[in-house]
């Protein structure tokens, strides 16, 4: 049977991104052009550190700044090769624009892949209509919920030309049969050791400004005393900064627990009662997939994407409005969530929604969709 012969254009080898092209490559004949190769200014990842079942190039490049860095072999890679549809990750570097140039220019087909987005009130005349020129270059577009296509609409995208798919980074047996109880959750805060007698409030991910750590940090300043510590799992820049806070408000109800590898991350996850994530911009926030993979509750920001498909308002977490920024509501809103297994239950019910596997079989749909409807105007 053919193959349909696929490049995909993306920045970097992020762990999650090869462990799905992995999973999708059995059933196409991909090729993944990184061009990136010296990473980004917070965030790199070694493609010979990962297992990977598909063909793949790292183009050389030339970096101007973190926006304008551009790869002087791309056009002689697009000419070397052929394929038949090609896929971008982004529509706004210079590689992913010269990828769409050259498919439009030897009519193959087109499709725009979205990982999220957001509509910008503040945004100029001029940018909005450089959106929309190169959104409008797509034959399809592929985005990962409803927020990024919320966002493509906005920009003028036909809804015909646009599928959603379940963005993830956790693979169907990843996601545990039941909430743990409450004895399994004391056993983790044990061995991570987190004082007896509190409920967890966890954070993953990045010690940088849009993460927003300081709403958390002032929250725990309000729960003082009561009973409910507030753990935060990464490493970044502010840690200094933050760690200053806590020692100057004294807060023993917050422990910096640095950076984890996944397999002790996920003891954290354990101990935890539910997961804050009050970003001030986060395109999609994958950690909400491991979140609710794992029983948790979630409260998150109006501006975290995943939110508005993997957070059920009441059911298995809440959104909040960070612009108001009332740390005495959050607090009430951490104390609700905890020690309900409904919440749990549900968050468990939506993980098994949003795996790599649908993602896989999303994509595979869709490129065959398009390469059939492409060979039928032949």
């Amino acid at each position: 049977m053919h193959k349909n012969r696929v490049l995909f254009v993306t920045n970097l080898p992020s762990p999650y991104r090869v462990r799905f092209f992995n999973m999708l490559s059995p059933f196409i004949d991909l090729t993944v052009a990184y061009l990136f190769e010296k990473g980004e200014h917070n965030r790199t990842w070694s493609i010979d550190d990962l297992e990977h079942t598909y063909a793949y190039e790292i183009l050389p490049e030339i970096v101007v700044s973190d926006k304008i860095r551009f790869n002087p072999s791309w056009h002689r890679f697009l000419r070397n090769h052929d394929f038949d549809v090609y896929i971008v990750g982004n529509y706004t570097s210079i590689g992913e624009i010269t990828a769409m140039r050259y498919a439009k220019k030897i009519h193959k087909p087109l499709i725009i892949n979205s990982d999220g987005g957001f509509i910008l009130p503040n945004e100029s005349r001029f940018k909005r209509a450089m959106k929309k020129r190169l959104l409008a270059m797509g034959d399809h577009h592929i985005v990962s919920g409803q927020n990024a296509k919320k966002t493509l609409l906005y920009y003028g995208v036909e809804p015909t030309k646009i599928d959603t798919y379940p963005f993830s980074s956790i693979v169907e047996q990843e996601i545990i049969d039941r909430p743990f109880t409450d004895t399994e959750k004391q056993r983790a805060r044990y061995k991570i050791g987190i004082p007896s007698g509190r409920s967890v409030a966890l954070f993953v991910g990045q010690f940088i400004a849009r993460k927003n750590i300081e709403h958390l940090l002032h929250t725990a300043l309000a729960a003082r005393n009561k009973r409910l510590q507030f753990v935060l799992v990464g490493q970044g820049p502010l840690r200094r900064e933050y760690e200053t806070f806590i020692a100057s408000h004294n807060l023993d109800n917050v422990t910096i627990a640095g950076y984890k590898e996944k397999e002790l991350l996920q003891s954290y996850y354990k101990a935890a009662d539910v997961l804050l994530l009050l970003s001030k911009s986060d395109t999609w926030g994958l950690v909400l997939n491991e979140a609710i993979a794992n029983g948790l509750p979630v409260i998150v920001s109006q501006y975290i994407g995943a939110a508005y498909d993997l957070v059920k308002d009441g059911e298995n977490g809440y959104m909040i409005d960070i612009d108001k920024d009332d740390y005495d509501a959050t607090y009430k809103l951490i104390v609700s969530t905890v020690h309900t297994r409904a919440m749990a239950a549900s968050s468990l019910e939506i993980a098994h929604k949003y795996t790599i596997e649908k993602q896989v079989d999303a994509h595979r749909n869709i490129i065959q969709s398009v390469c059939d409807s492409y060979r039928d105007t032949l």
